[in-house]
């Protein structure tokens, strides 16, 4: 059964808290959804034109020893200005991820445990009180995104920097074209 998480208050643009008792008490599903409040400050914190129908899909489960799993799948549609043309250029980004918080006080035995794959989940310290499902939503969000967007049959070539920004030239750029400088000058 998977439940709709309410924004909760704190200090994140898109902060979604899960007691750590309820996930101790046998497991969590639920799905999380922002407003276009929050991910228009999702959007100016990843630097980008826009962010919209950011979603995510959870399961948070109790493991030996106290630690807890947190597995999910997230979503949005971003807007981001092309590294050629600079126009908006749309696209869906996605992640899936996997992370185990660890009980305080643990030893180097946990690590040799067969469950605990150190490659394939990250880890993070287990909080005392609450984890912020949102937050962990956003830096994954933030990793999927494009770092070189590009509009599709964007040429790229010889750019110019003007005062209104980064335009691309008529002329094709040739790569050896700074060699035969150097030639010239020596």
């Amino acid at each position: 059964m998977s439940t709709e998480h309410k924004p909760a208050q704190g200090p994140y643009e898109f902060s979604r808290t899960v007691a750590v008792y309820d996930v101790r008490d046998g497991g969590l599903r639920l799905g999380i959804v922002a407003d276009p409040r929050e991910c228009v400050a999702m959007a100016r914190r990843f630097e980008v034109l826009g962010l919209a129908n950011v979603k995510a899909e959870l399961r948070l489960m109790p493991l030996e020893g106290g630690d807890i799993l947190l597995e999910g799948r997230a979503e949005a549609q971003a807007e981001q200005a092309c590294i050629v043309t600079g126009e908006p250029v749309k696209s869906t980004i996605a992640s899936e991820f996997s992370v185990r918080y660890i009980s305080p006080g643990i030893g180097t035995e946990s690590f040799e445990d067969e469950d605990f794959d150190v490659l394939g989940e990250d880890t993070e310290p287990l909080p005392a009180d609450v984890i912020d499902v949102g937050e962990v939503v956003t830096q994954y969000l933030s990793l999927a995104i494009d770092p070189y967007p590009r509009k599709p049959g964007a040429v790229s070539g010889v750019v110019e920097l003007t005062p209104e920004g980064v335009v691309p030239s008529t002329e094709r750029a040739n790569p050896f074209d700074a060699l035969k400088k150097l030639q010239e000058k020596g």
